[in-house]
Order: structure tokens, then C-alpha cells, then sequence
């Protein structure tokens, strides 16, 4: 009998230890995920454009980034933001020649909503589903 408790402890323990790896796994990927160039992924359909992954062809989902050329021959960030089943979602910044930011905003699946900041100007859009919105306030118009 206490070897069967033993074996029936061990492998109650072996279990919580591999839901233990899921779970850190899950963070990891959720909150560490590394982002993944733009330029690296295939875009279709127009408006909302949606991205997919040249691999799998499947909708992308994870955080996004895209450079190009500055003004000082440099890499600048161009954008970053969310994807979800390859449409942005959450988010949403662009940046001009000089690394500064001149859009930002958050997305619903690739539409626009909430309030943005558009070359130093607020635009508002239909309101963004709960927990989506993000507050901007802290963010000076250029």
C-alpha cells in the first residue's frame, strides 16, 4: 500500500509539475514573445490588409515590428503594434523618418477605434471593445 501511495504521490506531483511548465510556458509566450519583422510576413486582402506567416500561410498572431532607412542612413522603427489572426489588434504606432512618433492609436481586428493621434491631431473613432482601448494620455501629440 505505500508503495502504490508512493507511486500515486509521484505521479501527482510529476503532474503538477508539468502543468507548472505549461503554465510558465503560456507567460512566456504571452508576455515575452519576441516580435517578429513585418517585412517577413505575407500580406493579403486590402483594407483590413491581413498577415500571414510565408511558412505555414496560416493568419499571424503575435507582436510586430517594421524598420526602414532613416534620415540619419540608420534603421529606424517605422511601426509596431499586435497581431491577431493576422489583423492588428491593440496597439498601434508609426513613426517618421527621424524616429519620432507621429501616429498611434488602437485596432479592433484591423479597424480603427478609439481615440488616435494623426500628425499631432485627435480623431476619434467608435468606441473600442472592454479592454482594448488603451489610454494614450501620457503620449504628447508631436
Amino acid at each position: 500500500m505505500i508503495v502504490k501511495l508512493g507511486g500515486t504521490l509521484l505521479l501527482i506531483l510529476l503532474g503538477l509539475g508539468l502543468a507548472g511548465m505549461m503554465y510558465e510556458g503560456y507567460v512566456r509566450d504571452l508576455f515575452l514573445e519576441t516580435p517578429r519583422d513585418l517585412s517577413e510576413l505575407i500580406s493579403s486582402g486590402a483594407d483590413p490588409n491581413k498577415f500571414l506567416d510565408p511558412e505555414t500561410m496560416e493568419p499571424y498572431s503575435g507582436p510586430v515590428f517594421l524598420t526602414e532607412i532613416g534620415a540619419l542612413s540608420t534603421p529606424q522603427l517605422k511601426m509596431s503594434g499586435t497581431l491577431e489572426q493576422g489583423f492588428w489588434h491593440g496597439p498601434w504606432e508609426n513613426y517618421d523618418e527621424y524616429g519620432e512618433l507621429i501616429i498611434h492609436g488602437t485596432r479592433n481586428m484591423g479597424v480603427a477605434c478609439g481615440p488616435w493621434i494623426e500628425a499631432g491631431l485627435e480623431k476619434t473613432y467608435e468606441p473600442c471593445p472592454p479592454g482594448l482601448e488603451i489610454d494614450w494620455s501620457h503620449i504628447e501629440p508631436k
